[in-house]
């Protein structure tokens, strides 16, 4: 499966191999200058054949790949491997001669590191160990515990973890979807491909099956595909098959002559184009539809017909893939992208992009916009006493408390840590200041128990009008700081208006 997909991205892999090694090469060269100029250090021979290895190895890495894509060949992997190691070991050959400026290798270390994560194609596993082992070994080369002090030290070791995680991460995420990608469109193809086939089939011995229905009958229900033959003219069932029947929740002993597909759809809509469509060209090739069992539960399936002749009338042959459950995972991870996991409000960017729809309406009907910006006064009191989980009860008893005061489509959000963000339609600045105090007295009121005792919570809330003539909601979030700064300064616990509203 990988050389199919190093195949099927041979473009891609090698274009990135050739623009690597070639920029790459040249840059590392380059950097002899920088060192001479900038850092005044003078490059042995040894030095200088290092620097000129690189180059020459990216030279020959990006000549190799540029061979393979014409050839249709396999990736220069080998190539690859001895560029990047002559590329680490001579940049720690480096370092092992030149020490003595810790920040400025260590800085060129990064650079190289998050170069190789994002910048090269992760081909071999080996690959995802080389940075890691790279990082490592200039650690131990580059005299870092040599350091000023214990925290130039741990803030080192801290962004060498750090950009390793997220190089790994990224490169893991990319190859994954990559190969998940690969195999999904293999897969669709390959399907594709055996239905269209099977149609091919069943036009091609057509009058044979006529004459022998039982072994039609007999490939007809052992599809694994859902098939169904219906009528043109009425939409009635003629043939379904078992995989058909357990889709759309059939019986065996149903009598198909009463059942019709327009009361399998959910919008008769998408019938009426599919049959304009079969009517029209003949074929109908993979669309979504939305259709219903017998019982009326909904189901989402691709559907795939072709028109054909079957006992002197015009019929439609069609293949179904559920994939109900698949849109139900994509509905959900929309659903997790755009929602705080811990309240159930809008996360950041899902509230910035309802913010610029609001603006838009808002501007259309040139109606009032108002932004409430809340923060919870010494949330982190409540952390330290009592502990994380009471501190995320807590947050979760506040939501309530503002949800209370809203209306349902107001927006509300956590855009922060403790820190909330509520945007209220055709309201304006005077009403918000009214809801902004409802919200600070549900919340002054309410009391939270724990197993160490009762406490209290309050917040400060500052109030902004939203301008229509902005394209984003920042202006109106930053008078809305201000204002929650003043709240804050004044003694917490107090609503603040934006002292610039007026421009907002």
């Amino acid at each position: 499966m990988e050389a199919a997909f190093r195949r099927a991205h041979l473009g891609w892999i090698t274009g990135r191999l050739i623009v690597g090694g070639l920029v790459g090469g040249a840059l590392y060269w380059s950097v002899l200058f920088h060192d001479h100029v900038v850092q005044e250090v003078n490059h042995s021979h040894l030095q200088m054949l290092g620097r000129l290895a690189v180059l020459l190895a990216g030279i020959w890495l990006a000549y190799r790949a540029y061979v393979s894509n014409r050839k249709g060949s396999d990736p220069p992997l080998i190539s690859l491997l001895i560029f990047e190691l002559i590329l680490a070991g001579s940049f720690l050959f480096m370092v092992s001669l030149h020490n003595a400026n810790v920040e400025f290798h260590a800085m060129s270390m990064l650079v190289i590191v998050a170069l190789l994560y994002m910048f090269l194609p992760s081909l071999w596993p080996i690959e995802m160990l080389l940075p890691w082992l790279f990082s490592l070994a200039f650690l131990a080369l580059s005299g870092f515990d040599q350091a000023d002090t214990v925290a130039d030290r741990l803030v080192l070791v801290f962004l060498v973890l750090v950009v390793n995680a997220l190089g790994t991460y990224f490169v893991r995420v990319i190859n994954r979807g990559q190969r998940s990608e690969y195999l999904t469109v293999q897969a669709l193809q390959s399907m594709n491909n055996e239905l269209g086939q099977k149609v091919i089939d069943y036009r091609q011995v057509e009058e044979r099956l006529r004459a022998s229905e039982d072994n039609l009958q007999h490939l007809f229900d052992a599809a694994p595909v859902p098939l169904v033959l219906t009528r043109d003219r009425d939409g009635a069932l003629l043939r379904i098959n078992r995989a058909a029947s357990a889709l759309l929740g059939i019986e065996s002993d149903h009598n198909l002559s009463s059942l019709f597909t327009p009361g399998f759809y959910e919008d008769l809509r998408e019938r009426e184009w599919i049959v304009g469509r079969l009517r029209s060209v003949g074929v109908v090739d993979g669309i979504d539809i939305h259709l219903r069992t017998i019982k009326g539960k909904p189901v989402e399936a691709i559907l795939t017909a072709v028109r054909t002749e079957y006992d002197g009338e015009t019929v439609y042959f069609v293949a179904l893939v559920d994939i109900s459950e698949r849109k139900r995972i994509e509905r959900e991870l929309q659903r997790l992208a755009s929602t705080d996991t811990l309240t159930g409000l809008h996360n950041r960017r899902s509230f910035f992009a309802l913010a610029e729809t609001e603006i838009k309406r808002a501007k259309r009907k040139n109606g009032p916009l108002s932004l409430l910006l809340l923060d919870v006064d010494n949330f982190k009191n409540i952390n330290d006493r009592f502990g994380h989980s009471v501190g995320d009860a807590a947050l979760g008893a506040i939501v309530d408390a503002v949800t209370q005061c809203l209306r349902d489509y107001d927006i509300a959000a956590r855009i922060g840590g403790e820190e909330f963000a509520v945007l209220l339609p055709d309201v304006p600045q005077t009403g918000a200041m009214e809801v902004a105090e409802r919200v600070r007295e549900a919340i002054e009121h309410a009391r939270f128990t724990t197993p160490a005792g009762p406490f209290s919570l309050t917040v400060s809330i500052g109030v902004a009008p939203v301008s229509t003539d902005a394209a984003t909601i920042d202006r109106a979030l930053s008078l809305a700081d201000d204002a929650l700064y003043v709240a804050k300064r004044a003694g917490r616990n107090r609503v603040s208006l934006a002292a610039n509203s007026g421009a907002a």
